[in-house]
């Protein structure tokens, strides 16, 4: 997966699991949480957050943009998918950390 290598860079010891959890939520959006159910707290609250971001996602916006006349192919839709994706890891794991870190 694409986001693997961000995944590592912000120190998960899933990382290749979340990676893996966070690409299967194109299929299904709360996959990735149920993937990671028995993960570390940090990778187990990013794909909580990886699944929230896909039903906000899909629920909203991709039905809005069906509807209108919005020019957007269902390959730049895979596009927003992997920009939406990315930066709900990049915004989710340092808040994990911090939840960690204020709870223990």
């Amino acid at each position: 997966m694409v986001v693997l290598p961000l995944c590592r860079h912000l120190g998960l010891d899933d990382a290749a699991a979340l990676a893996q959890a966070s690409a299967s939520g194109l299929a299904e959006m709360f996959l990735p949480a149920l993937l990671m159910a028995e993960a570390e707290f940090v990778a187990r609250f990013a794909a909580g957050v990886v699944s929230v971001s896909a039903v906000l996602f899909f629920s909203a916006s991709i039905p809005c943009i069906l509807s209108t006349n919005i020019p957007l192919s269902v390959g730049r839709m895979l596009i927003v998918w992997f920009i939406r994706v990315a930066l709900s890891l990049l915004l989710a794991i340092p808040a994990g950390y911090l939840v960690q870190s204020l709870t223990s």
